[in-house]
């Protein structure tokens, strides 16, 4: 049972992916837990843009929910200690505020899948199609052959 009220939070968590439980499980037995939160802290920065202008995280993604929702599940079962879960709680709470601040003044973009967006401001013209004349059947003359054998 989790100590942490995560009402700041509903809407953005779910369930881990049973991989990043076996991985940070792993983590916290080799004394690198705090690698991977701070790994998963550093991924939710939604400032972070490539050189093209795309952001490398955007609060609308599932890539978002899922990263929070393992920082959520890094606090609760590998950090001991109620007064660190609540201090490190605090700071993913903290960092997913300033997200949503960042993204009030630049709105999130929503990525298109499988098709590249090709904008145009002048209409396409349209060819119109001329009707076929219908196909003539030529036919072939049809050549008879006939071997004879004889032994």
């Amino acid at each position: 049972m989790s100590l942490i009220d995560k009402k700041e939070l509903i809407g953005y968590f779910g369930e881990p992916i049973k991989s990043v439980v076996s991985y940070n499980n792993d983590a916290k037995a080799q004394g690198k837990i705090y690698n991977s939160l701070a790994f998963c802290f550093g991924s939710l920065d939604c400032s972070k843009t490539f050189s093209n202008g795309m952001r490398m995280m955007q609060t609308i993604d599932l890539r978002y929910r899922t990263n929070i929702s393992e920082a959520i599940y890094i606090i609760e079962h590998c950090i001991e200690g109620t007064e660190e879960q609540t201090r490190l709680y605090n700071e993913l709470v903290q960092i997913h505020i300033n997200n949503l601040e960042y993204e009030k003044a630049n709105p999130p973009i929503p990525r298109v899948l499988g098709k590249k967006q090709k904008v145009s401001k002048e209409p396409k013209e349209r060819k119109e199609k001329v009707p076929k004349e219908p196909k003539v059947k030529v036919e072939k003359p049809q050549l008879k052959f006939s071997f004879k054998l004889s032994l």
